[in-house]
């Protein structure tokens, strides 16, 4: 191994490269950016708002601009319309059209006025959608389920709460069923079944309490947006790896009330924690390989998981994984104007004693709040890292980590600067055969490792 005093020396010149991935913008980034540029901005700690307290004598009415009174045209229209093709309870294609315009319209009129509503997170969403005929089906199933929110039903009756499996027939006679297959820091997965077609819906609940409270106060309504953003900011990323990323793909969403339902693809895999004592070695070995690809993937982002345990990946083949349950991810940018990410400056504290659960996924060095006032973006990669090598480490190679991260307090800087070694003995230990390569160029480029083979 390096000495620790070496790695030391160099750690604040190697910093973690900027992933490339984040300048390709979507559509949804600069949708999102547009709203961070119109929204007011916080000054010690709080965002600038008006008095709520009305003044004696009567303000003066602002004057619209051209835009707002043509955007405001543009939504009576819509509204006018779409009233007319509910009255035939229609349903079709047009009408679904007109609604995402009218959103569009609607999301427009935030922008000029400088503020956020559930319109322009819908309008977001909305073009979040993948525009695939394989996903009719999947939209087909959400349009059913609005029309009986909440009128027919409410959301805990059909997404419960508890393993029961629900069973029910929509307006247009077709059966459905759910069942609650898993449950995430920020919301519970249901396994869908809808004409044999079968989806993940994740149901994320903010209490109703809190809720209330934000329709009557437009800067908490504004934060409690932001979290949602945020959920869609990660989709569009990880959307930007194409359809064989080791990430679920966002289908549709509903918003009723307090919760968010987004449908993404479901994913028939079994949780990594529960089969791999009965893997061979040499799917063990293929696994940790496309393990520490995926984590790759994850960072070419800047996009931190921070909870990263067997609990969390998806098996279904050494070479078919999902890492699932973001809720605790940090994402990295210096390139937009909204704030649902942090500059790359940015340290976070670590706020647990004891890990978020049972599995050995936070590293030695964030419980130490890596010697200073919390992490660096570098520090929580290396924390993904350890949390995918330790696992699959034998005992010795175990024995030796504890002895140098723990007991010697070595830093994420050290693991990164020692991940090509630690890769190969690991794979060593799994397979014997194993001709040392170290780690492909993409990733000692990303994470600035010197030296690596």
């Amino acid at each position: 191994m390096p000495s620790k005093a070496k790695s030391r020396s160099n750690r604040k010149s190697m910093r973690v490269r900027s992933a490339p991935s984040l300048r390709n913008r979507s559509k949804v980034d600069n949708i999102l950016d547009n709203i961070g540029k119109s929204l007011p901005k916080k000054s010690k700690g709080k965002y600038k708002t008006t008095p709520k307290t009305t003044p004696k004598t009567k303000p003066k009415s602002k004057t619209k601009s051209k835009e707002s009174i043509s955007i405001d045209r543009k939504i009576k229209q819509l509204n006018t319309k779409i009233a007319k093709l509910r009255l035939k309870q229609s349903q079709d294609h047009k009408l679904v059209a007109l609604e995402r315009q009218l959103s569009k319209q609607k999301h427009d009129k935030n922008i000029e006025e400088h503020t956020i509503s559930l319109d322009s997170i819908k309008y977001t969403l909305d073009e979040l959608k993948p525009n695939l005929k394989e996903h009719s089906l999947s939209t087909e199933f959400m349009n059913q389920l609005s029309m009986i929110f909440p009128r027919h039903h409410h959301v805990d009756t059909v997404f419960r709460r508890d393993k029961r499996k629900v069973t029910g027939e929509l307006l247009n006679k077709e059966s459905f069923e759910t069942i609650k297959v898993a449950e995430g820091v920020d919301g519970a997965i249901y396994r869908c079944s809808y004409k044999d077609h079968i989806t993940a819906i994740k149901v994320i609940e903010r209490k109703w309490n809190e809720y209330s409270k934000t329709l009557h106060d437009a800067q908490k309504m504004i934060d409690g947006w932001k979290e949602l953003m945020k959920e869609i900011y990660l989709l569009s990323t990880f959307a930007k790896l194409g359809k064989n990323a080791p990430f679920l793909r966002f289908y549709d969403y509903l918003i009723v009330k307090n919760n968010l339902l987004i449908m993404m693809e479901f994913y028939p895999g079994k949780e990594l924690y529960d089969i791999y004592d009965i893997l061979s070695p040499k799917d063990k070995l293929q696994t940790f390989k496309t393990l520490i690809d995926a984590v790759y993937q994850m960072h070419s982002c800047n996009i931190v998981h921070t909870d990263l345990h067997f609990g969390n990946i998806l098996y279904k083949s050494p070479t078919d994984i999902k890492i699932i349950d973001m809720g605790r991810s940090i994402c990295y940018s210096d390139e937009f104007n909204h704030d649902l990410c942090h500059n790359e400056t940015h340290v976070d504290k670590y706020q647990f004693a004891r890990g978020f659960s049972r599995f050995p996924q936070v590293a030695p060095w964030r419980k130490r709040q890596c010697g200073g006032e919390g992490c660096s973006k570098e520090e929580l990669m290396a924390s993904d890292l350890w949390s995918t090598c330790y696992p699959f480490a034998s005992t010795a190679e175990k024995k030796s980590l504890r002895d140098s991260y723990v007991d010697q307090e070595w830093t994420g800087r050290d693991l990164l600067d020692e991940l090509p070694n630690i890769y190969d003995r690991i794979c060593e230990s799994l397979d014997p055969s194993h001709v040392r390569v170290g780690l492909p160029d993409k990733m000692t480029d990303l994470y600035n490792i010197e030296d690596a083979f």
